[in-house]
């Protein structure tokens, strides 16, 4: 698949609008001037649209850009933050892509802190909706001659709001990111023997969903720092559907450590002794 038609082979919420058409989110249909079962049809569409284009070697036609710009608005809506979405590396050779997928991030932005203030006042219009995606553009063009730091001061992020998002982060981030998704299967198969290997009488039935559950908790709790029981509910909500307390949260991230030992961040004592 080349990288023209990659950035919409993502869209699994295709297939979520397809089963769960009448609970789309009112906003995204208002956003659209459609009905939700247009917006329903429509989506069906650009998902075959992606398939011919991906088949042909073609571009994705500007009217499913259209589609599927509607089809992140309902992302963002359900609470899915860029990162979660499955969305490709930058294309720098092709300009549609790079403003799409600003665009998606600074849409997430816009949505999810509406009071927040960039450093750059020229890039206020990201926070208002008739100039989000005229600013989101002008952003875009910059892509080119900037680091990615440059945008991430531009914007005055804090590290998470960074990891929330596709590609406007530091390469810190971007580097820890891909560093958690190739340890992923290893860090399964670990809690995997170690659930196995416990006499614990409180064992669950369902073993699989146990610990698919304490990897997604191992995931998101990296990817937050492990700071807060909370915020590490709120991206697992977000990552796998699964709501779960802030109590539960912290007693799954107990047995994480418990487990996965260097996943334990370390305190200032014990790093003063190293």
């Amino acid at each position: 698949m080349n990288n023209n038609t990659k950035l919409y082979s993502y869209c699994r919420l295709c297939d979520i609008i397809a089963d769960d058409g009448d609970n789309l989110s009112s906003k995204t249909a208002t956003l659209s001037g459609l009905t939700r079962r247009d917006l329903d049809r429509r989506a069906l569409a650009a998902k075959i649209g992606v398939q011919v284009a991906s088949e042909t070697g073609g571009k994705v036609p500007h009217p499913i850009r259209l589609d599927l710009w509607l089809i992140n608005l309902e992302y963002t809506q359900r609470g899915i933050p860029p990162v979660f979405r499955n969305l490709p590396d930058l294309n720098d050779d092709d300009p549609a892509q790079v403003a799409d997928l600003f665009a998606i991030d600074l849409a997430w932005l816009a949505a999810r802190y509406p009071c927040h203030s960039p450093l750059f006042k020229r890039w206020q219009g990201v926070f208002k909706a008739a100039s989000l995606l005229s600013t989101a553009d002008y952003i875009a063009e910059n892509h080119p001659r900037r680091e990615p730091h440059w945008f991430c001061k531009g914007l005055a992020l804090t590290d998470d709001q960074e990891r929330e998002l596709h590609i406007i982060k530091h390469d810190r981030h971007r580097r820890e990111l891909d560093r958690l998704t190739d340890q992923r299967e290893e860090v399964r198969i670990r809690l995997a023997a170690a659930y196995h290997g416990r006499d614990d009488r409180y064992k669950t039935d369902d073993h699989i969903a146990t610990i698919a559950r304490r990897v997604a908790v191992w995931f998101c709790g990296s990817l937050a720092g492990w700071k807060k029981p909370q915020r590490i509910a709120d991206l697992l909500l977000a990552y796998t559907g699964d709501a779960i307390s802030r109590q539960l949260a912290a007693k799954i991230v107990a047995q994480v450590h418990r487990d996965i030992p260097e996943s334990k961040p370390r305190t200032r004592r014990s790093i003063r002794k190293i």
